[in-house]
């Protein structure tokens, strides 16, 4: 099969069947001729592409979809895109253009959905880290305060004694100039 005929049985446009070989070329065989002929486990492999680029996957999903080797069923004709029988064949390129475009639009919408899915978690994540970092360091800081008001209040206290005694002493040197006066 030629890609022409593979790009009508699957109802998408030949620049989608030649897009897709250059991105999944490790899942298919290498044609012995310049012009590719497909095999027809190239055909289930295209349309297997064709099947879930028409649900919407991206490359990467795709991709690893292949890798666990899922294929579909082709013992029936199917057509991912639009049936083209019965339409001149330049319309049909265009139509097949506008059903491409369509469908990389949905994959793109559905990737950007992802993406923002995404970010939204990882505000989250981080918004959750930062609240978590705040109270932990809320909490230290609060046992920071009261062992800086215990230990300001321990050497208040500690002052007050020395403070005592060297009033006790100073009395005591009184006393002892006066004994010392009268001694004289």
């Amino acid at each position: 099969m030629k890609t022409g005929d593979i790009a009508r049985r699957l109802g998408v446009s030949p620049k989608a069947i030649r897009d897709w070989i250059s991105e999944f070329d490790a899942y298919f065989n290498e044609s012995p001729t310049k012009q590719r002929v497909y095999s027809e486990e190239d055909y289930i492999v295209l349309a297997t592409i064709a099947k879930f680029s028409h649900q919407g996957y991206g490359y990467a999903s795709i991709h690893e979809k292949l890798k666990d080797g899922e294929r579909v069923d082709v013992s029936e004709d199917i057509t991912y895109g639009i049936d083209t029988r019965m339409i001149p064949a330049a319309s049909v390129e265009q139509m097949m253009d506008a059903t491409e475009v369509r469908l990389q639009l949905e994959r793109v919408t559905t990737e950007r959905d992802r993406l923002i899915e995404m970010v939204e978690d990882l505000q989250h994540q981080v918004e959750q880290k930062l609240d978590s970092q705040k109270q932990e360091y809320e909490t230290k800081l609060d046992r920071q305060r009261d062992d800086y008001e215990r230990k300001q209040d321990s050497l208040q206290k500690e002052i007050r004694v020395l403070l005592e005694r060297v009033g006790r002493a100073e009395a005591q040197a009184e006393m002892l100039k006066d004994l010392l006066k009268k001694g004289d």
